[in-house]
């Protein structure tokens, strides 16, 4: 798979400004350079401080690789170099390619615009006598970055436009035209951490063209659409898959809802099935009265009443309350629907004190309960 990786190292397209080459804290002489160079041969270990200028940034000239730092970035991106390597061609595999360390880096102003002024001691051998003999006088700088690289005419990222409506459409190096006014499209660092810097000959820079760049930029573009193009089309299955979830839990729902209706029609049928259990129960125990209309039909008492509506509450509690009835022991001659002209010869029936707690709580007067005694003992 395509992946572009932006360039991250860069050489200074003019010879290197050497400020100071140094022994012991001291400004060297040409003639101490060549006496140095002697001892250097005959395998004396040598130490140099060398002041240099390794990278700069003109405002309005582009360099070769078409890459550039914003303004607010160099002084820390400068900074960063500080205690880092000094290498050879950018080779960070081979130790003995090291030559010495990188002591100060900071952003000064040199050559007509933003440089950076490092201070490298020089320990190895082949980085002694480079400076000596005057041939180590170009520098590329190396650097990583987390943040996107973005175009220097839209301002947008070089990579990743798929997120965005309206992506980078530029290529470094490319020549647009933006608000009246035609610009050479550059890679834009808005931030960056220095890795090393390494002696080069230029132009033999690590790395790739600005043609090789705009190639890997544009074929990692279009493996990002197709990227884009498989991942709507994972997204219009997972739609599909979520709308069939979502019709499937509407149809439970939908069953679940008549399920609990018929529990609920089923429930109350029960409920009301030993409702009628319970009011026959009593009828049979002769502890309810029973009454009929003009026609010997028979209606509701208030016991029977009572029962019903303490039913609709709690039928436990109804259940409770038809066992502690006492039982209507009958008494004298039945009595008809029709009431008859002279009232029937009753025996001697009076209310006991039981009887009287069963009135009040079936909420009859003394005088119906006491006919009705008289009544159903007549029928005995």
């Amino acid at each position: 798979m395509p992946h572009f990786i932006p360039p991250t190292t860069l050489a200074d397209d003019e010879p290197a400004e050497i400020i100071t080459l140094q022994a012991g804290g001291r400004d060297l002489q040409p003639d101490e350079r060549n006496a140095l160079l002697a001892r250097l041969h005959a395998g004396e270990p040598i130490r140099l401080q060398m002041a240099a200028v390794t990278f700069c940034q003109k405002k309005g000239k582009r360099n070769r690789r078409k890459i550039r730092f914003s303004d607010d970035a160099l002084a820390s991106f400068a900074q960063s170099f500080v205690g880092k390597p000094f290498l050879a061609d950018h080779d960070h595999n081979d130790l003995s390619r090291r030559g010495g360390t990188i002591l100060s880096s900071e952003l000064v102003e040199r050559r007509g615009g933003a440089a950076f002024k490092q201070v490298i001691e020089l320990v190895k051998p082949w980085a002694v006598e480079s400076a000596l003999d005057g041939t180590l006088d170009r520098f590329s700088i190396a650097w990583h970055s987390a943040d996107p690289v973005l175009c220097s005419v839209c301002n947008k990222p070089m990579t990743g436009g798929w997120r965005d409506k309206n992506p980078c459409p530029h290529y470094p190096g490319e020549e647009v035209e933006a608000n009246g006014e035609k610009h050479i499209v550059e890679m834009l660092y808005t931030s960056a951490v220095g890795d090393e810097t390494s002696a080069v000959n230029v132009p033999a820079v690590e790395g790739t063209s600005v043609t090789e760049i705009r190639t890997a930029l544009a074929a990692a573009r279009a493996e990002e659409e197709r990227d884009m193009d498989n991942q709507l089309e994972a997204l219009a299955a997972l739609r599909g898959e979520l709308e069939t979830t979502r019709a499937a839990l509407a149809a439970a729902e939908e069953g679940r809802a008549k399920a609990e209706n018929e529990l609920g029609l089923l429930v109350k049928e029960m409920h009301e099935r030993e409702v009628e259990a319970l009011v026959l129960s009593a009828k049979m125990g002769g502890k309810i009265q029973l009454k009929h209309d003009a026609e010997g039909k028979e209606i509701p008492g208030e016991a029977e009443k009572a029962i019903r509506q303490m039913s609709t509450g709690s039928l436990a509690a109804a259940r409770e309350w038809v066992t502690a009835l006492p039982r209507i022991i009958p008494c004298g001659p039945p009595q008809s629907a029709t009431p008859d002209p002279v009232p029937p010869t009753l025996g001697s029936c009076e209310l006991s004190a039981e009887d009287k707690v069963a009135c009040k709580k079936l909420g009859i007067s003394e005088a119906d309960f006491l006919a009705t005694k008289k009544l159903m003992q007549g029928k005995e």
